[in-house]
């Protein structure tokens, strides 16, 4: 069951790097070298196997710090990590549980073939965590569908992204946003990973 998670879950990865469109902590807070603060959206995604009938529910939590960082968190049923990623303008780090590898590189299409199995550019990634505007399309096999839904009570423009094709069928619900205060120490933490003990690491130049 798991490993039937794990790969539909890089399959929905895969179609949604496609999409060429596309904590609060104590201490001094820091902003965004353009004045604008970090935050998170907070999402969820059901991933259904059309040839199975089989459907699983994901977490995923993007961090941005503004032009400067992003980092992606997904986890399954029960809080189970499935990969970490983070990313800046230069450099891209990524933990891939199944695998049991840490990935270091430059920013660059080529640094994440080991986490989706070919390569992606990664401007793709940054496009979708800082909220560009998407449109409906058929994109690498698959079918897209952007809609904005009903806002919440905090005001946020709740999204959903719906991703299809002949194997897979994703849903993807933006549903919060929320402002994030780091600290300097807290900051390192979010946006720099460290290898876990027994992980494979993977340097690509």
């Amino acid at each position: 069951m798991l490993k039937k998670l794990l790969s539909n879950i890089r399959l929905f990865l895969i179609l949604l790097m496609g999409l060429s469109v596309l904590v609060s902590c104590a201490g001094k807070p820091i902003s965004s070298s353009n004045g604008l603060s970090p935050y998170r959206l907070v999402s969820k995604a059901k991933v259904t196997d059309k040839l199975s009938s089989e459907s699983h529910n994901i977490d995923l939590s993007v961090i941005v710090d503004p032009n400067r960082a992003v980092r992606i968190d997904v986890t399954a049923l029960l809080g189970y990590r499935i990969a970490e990623m983070v990313m800046n303008t230069r450099n891209i780090q990524y933990i891939e549980r199944e695998n049991k590898i840490f990935v270091i590189g430059g920013y660059k299409p080529k640094t994440l073939k080991p986490l989706f199995g070919q390569e992606i550019d990664p401007q793709l990634v940054w496009s979708i965590a800082h909220e560009q505007k998407l449109k409906d399309g058929h994109y690498y096999g698959a079918d897209v569908k952007f809609e904005l839904l009903d806002k919440n009570s905090d005001g946020y423009q709740s999204r959903k992204i719906t991703i299809e094709n002949k194997y897979l069928k994703m849903i993807w619900l933006f549903k919060a946003k929320e402002a994030l205060s780091l600290s300097s120490a807290s900051y390192n933490e979010t946006f720099v990973l460290t290898q876990p003990e027994e992980y494979k690491l993977i340097t690509i130049k």
